[in-house]
């Protein structure tokens, strides 16, 4: 029932399914088992900030987090969009701040931008598991659009 689940806040839904990030995997909550669960809410993007400063190179993303657990291991972010994805080193800058680099201007062609707006899916991976992701406009965007 609960292995249906691949994301978080899916699985979290469920009133007898519990979340474990080692291994992204969702499970049967007992009695048992549910006193011992550390994750009742999955974890969120509340802020995202574009480096203000573009004559710095690399040019990041910082988001600022809610819930997410303290994991040691390799961070990366992947940007998702047009039927493109790219995939760029992050940092883990405190407990609830990740960095992720912009990619750079030539591979940043590979997405469409839309007038005037450029926006993706943004999933930051922790050991190539992913533990969140957030939709990421850059650029004036007045239109809406999925």
């Amino acid at each position: 029932m609960c292995d249906q689940y691949e994301a978080c806040d899916d699985c979290l839904r469920h009133p007898f399914c519990g979340w474990s990030f080692q291994p992204n995997s969702c499970f049967f909550v007992d009695d048992v088992t549910k006193s011992n669960i550390s994750v009742t809410t999955c974890p969120t993007v509340s802020f995202i900030k574009q480096t203000s400063d573009l004559s710095t190179r690399p040019h990041t993303i910082s988001l600022a987090l809610e819930n997410l657990p303290q994991f040691h291991g390799l961070y990366e972010c992947v940007y998702t969009g047009y039927g493109t994805e790219l995939q760029t080193s992050s940092e883990r800058i405190s407990e609830d701040e990740i960095t992720c680099v912009i990619p750079p201007k030539e591979n940043i062609s590979l997405f469409t931008s839309i007038s005037d707006c450029f926006g993706f899916n943004l999933s930051v991976l922790i050991n190539n598991a992913s533990v969140l992701s957030t939709f990421v406009k850059f650029f004036r965007c007045d239109l809406p659009y999925s």
